[in-house]
């Protein structure tokens, strides 16, 4: 049985989309294929490296940016349900440090993006990267998927 997923994006600020467009039908696209057929309510909120700062420093006691913070949600009917938080900037930076191209129509940035926004999705659905053995689980789930999307991830470690 095939189950609803609700997906919510947000921009902080606003005019974050003007940074990098982020296009919503393929990241619900990719939402999809992780989910297979697995209810979900998700908010996908895509920040600033400001607002990540502060989250990152709030949630984990951590100072500066990070890449992707994930809040899963307890539910018992078996859907996922939780919010995921990018740092766009982070994801330029990364294509940058790797040598990738940073502008839209190269796809570098839309795959660090879909690559975060995975990673926040994996976790909340339960796989685990703190010990090597389910990172490089986690790392090929994440691999594998994206390769559906057209993207090869450098740096994932798989």
């Amino acid at each position: 049985m095939v189950r609803r997923t609700d997906v919510s994006f947000t921009f902080y600020p606003p005019s974050l989309q003007q940074l990098y467009p982020i296009n919503r039908a393929r990241i619900r696209a990719l939402v999809e294929e992780a989910l297979k057929g697995k209810g979900a309510e998700l908010s996908i909120v895509y920040v600033d490296e400001e607002e990540m700062a502060r989250l990152h420093k709030t949630f984990l006691g951590e100072e500066g940016p990070t890449d992707v913070l994930a809040f899963p949600d307890k539910d018992r009917s078996g859907r996922v349900i939780g919010e995921i938080v990018v740092c766009v900037p982070v994801a330029i930076k990364m294509v940058e440090e790797l040598g990738g191209r940073t502008t839209p129509d190269s796809g570098d940035v839309e795959g660090e993006i879909m690559l975060y926004t995975l990673h926040g999705l994996l976790h909340i659905m339960g796989y685990d990267d703190k010990r090597e053995k389910d990172a490089k689980k986690m790392h090929l789930k994440e691999k594998e998927i994206l390769a559906r999307f057209g993207h090869r991830i450098k740096g994932l470690g798989v």
